[in-house]
């Protein structure tokens, strides 16, 4: 079975002191990248298709899309998973010909997008770390 999974711990260093302070504070610091796991998830949910070929005759479920989940691997340690057999053709690192150069790479979408997610994990974890 292919599928794009994108691991999120070791993205930056935030990240890591992150999970560092996981062993002092867990429920605190798995909270916070609980959220950021769900965002990172929603952006790539909603990350539009690339047009279809011309004369293309597929016709577009949205399953693709609909497949993201988060898997809880560990406290404060979460994962990105697309159950989609084909997904690691479409959007992951080693696409399939056809979707070299047209369709997004989860991978960079992540990266694109990993200075609102660590802003929104300073807005979440800031304020939880503040109440103990």
């Amino acid at each position: 079975m292919a599928n794009v999974k994108q691991d999120i711990q070791g993205l930056d260093h935030l990240i890591v002191k992150l999970t560092n302070l996981a062993k002092i504070e867990p429920g605190t610091a798995d909270e916070a990248l609980r959220v950021q796991a769900q965002d990172l998830r929603a952006i790539l949910k909603s990350t539009p298709y690339p047009p279809k070929p011309p004369d293309s005759r597929y016709r577009r479920t949205g399953g693709l899309a609909n497949a993201w989940s988060v898997v809880k691997k560990a406290v404060a340690r979460y994962a990105l998973f697309n159950s989609k057999d084909y997904s690691s053709y479409v959007v992951g690192v080693k696409q399939a010909f056809m979707h070299v150069g047209r369709w997004w790479q989860a991978h960079n979408i992540i990266r694109e997008n990993m200075p609102s997610i660590f802003d929104r994990i300073k807005d979440i974890y800031i304020p939880l770390w503040s109440k103990k």
